[in-house]
């Protein structure tokens, strides 16, 4: 793999893992719902679902390489059109609504209240939606048949792209639960250039993918 075909992959792991998804909304809606202790359960299972996951696609499609070698081309562009999916939604987004300030107190006060009675998903749930989030199901696929398979066909080398896209995710879900209330508010200023240079971002992504 050159220079240009990883920094592809980074690119388009790092913005798949900070823009919205299930896993970034539901570990920030954790956060503001749950009691601490439970949030932190929850989050873990998202963590240990989503490595799980991520490790049986990674090695299944190192371990099935030549069936995928033969239909490669067809999972490039099946690829480079998820990644321009993406691209697409990131555009059409739009900035989260300000909240009024005594309204944002009268919830505050209802969360409190909800927090005790909450129904939350623990630790169970939030591993097994990870085989259901189509995001991440596609996100695991498309790393490998985009950027691990055309280049490289040994374990190793899945094992090191696993790892790797494992990690970047794991930092995406944290800085989502960490910096919440920050994100929001940067997001409400410079919503738009930030999310036109993200789309651009995985459109070149999705061009390296072609080419590639």
């Amino acid at each position: 793999m050159d220079e240009s075909a990883f920094l592809s992959f980074l690119l388009y792991a790092v913005i798949t893992a900070i823009t919205p998804g299930p896993n970034n909304i539901l570990a920030l809606n954790a956060m503001i719902s749950y009691e601490r202790k439970d949030a932190k359960i929850l989050i873990l299972g998202i963590y240990v679902g989503f490595a799980i996951m991520m490790i049986v696609f990674g090695f299944g499609s190192a371990i099935l390489g030549a069936l995928l070698e033969s239909i490669n081309d067809y999972l490039k562009y099946l690829s480079a059109l998820y990644v321009l999916y993406i691209a697409y939604k990131v555009v059409r987004s739009r900035a989260p609504v300000p909240v009024d300030s005594k309204l944002a107190d009268s919830q505050t006060n209802a969360q409190k209240n909800v927090k005790s009675t909450n129904n939350n998903i623990g630790f169970f749930g939030g591993m097994v939606l990870q085989f259901v989030n189509i995001k991440a199901a596609l996100y695991a696929i498309t790393i490998q048949s985009a950027f691990v398979l055309p280049y490289h066909q040994n374990l190793s080398m899945s094992g090191f792209f696993v790892l790797l896209s494992i990690i970047i995710n794991f930092v995406g879900i944290f800085l989502w639960v960490i910096g919440g209330a920050v994100f929001c508010e940067f997001l409400q200023k410079y919503y738009k250039p930030v999310n036109f240079t993200m789309a651009f971002l995985l459109f070149l992504s999705a061009v390296q993918i072609l080419i590639g």
